[in-house]
Formats: structure tokens, sequence, C-alpha cells
């Protein structure tokens, strides 16, 4: 089964956390990041106007900054 976009910005298969519940929780901040990117590329369909593909790639890049950080501060004390 081939990978979303989401699945492969964020690479929700790479994990090498061995904590098991720090492990779940950099999972979960991958698997949600990674559902925002696919929503709004979703809004690329039927959409002509280059100023709104703009804003869907600016979106889209703020998500996998946010998942970055996120996995960041959850793995700090590791």
């Amino acid at each position: 089964m081939s990978k979303t976009k989401g699945e492969l910005r964020v690479r929700t298969d790479f994990n090498v956390v061995e904590d098991d519940a720090k492990k779940r929780l950099v999972n979960d901040i991958k698997n949600k990041s990674a559902e925002l990117i696919n929503l709004v590329e979703g809004l690329r369909q039927g959409e002509t106007s280059p100023e709104v593909h703009r804003i869907i790639s600016i979106a889209q890049t703020e998500f996998e900054t946010g998942c970055m950080y996120g996995i960041k501060a959850a793995t700090a004390n590791l």
C-alpha cells in the first residue's frame, strides 16, 4: 500500500525512541500531523487559484514544522 503525502512528509515509519510511552506519543504526533497534511491536500482538488495552492503548501510546511517541534518536546528528556 502506498503512503499518503502526509505519511511521507513526517516519515511515520521512522521512530528510534525506545521508551514505549514516548514511542507511542511520537507515533501519535506523526500520525495526527500526517492527517492534517492530507486534509489540506484535499483542498487542491478542483482548485485553480495559484494563491490557494501556495497557501495550502505553506500550511503543509507549518504542519511538518509543528510535528518536528512536537517530537522534539516529547523526546527532550531522553
